[in-house]
């Protein structure tokens, strides 16, 4: 897999009956396809559904070390008066 020049930040939201909503961001050069692939392996560990990219955004400057990293939240907890059905 070729790495692009940027790193990515990619921000998804899913939605569980039993978890509730997450909101799931990836940050790397490997691109929008390894981002989803990222995306819908938690949303289908969590037995979630509707998966939906809400936005994407370019990180540094062009060559910087490749990021790499996979952050999940809690909707409820982490923003717990913007909560949100998906």
């Amino acid at each position: 897999m070729i790495d692009n020049k940027y790193n990515w930040k990619f921000t998804f939201t899913y939605h569980s009956n039993f978890w509730g909503s997450t909101l799931l961001t990836y940050t790397g050069k490997k691109g929008i396809n390894h981002a989803l692939s990222i995306a819908n392996g938690n949303m289908n560990w969590d037995a979630a559904d509707n998966l939906m990219l809400h936005k994407r955004k370019r990180i540094g400057s062009v060559n910087d070390s490749d990021i790499n990293k996979v952050e999940r939240y809690d909707l409820k907890k982490r923003f717990p008066e913007k909560y949100f059905e998906c």
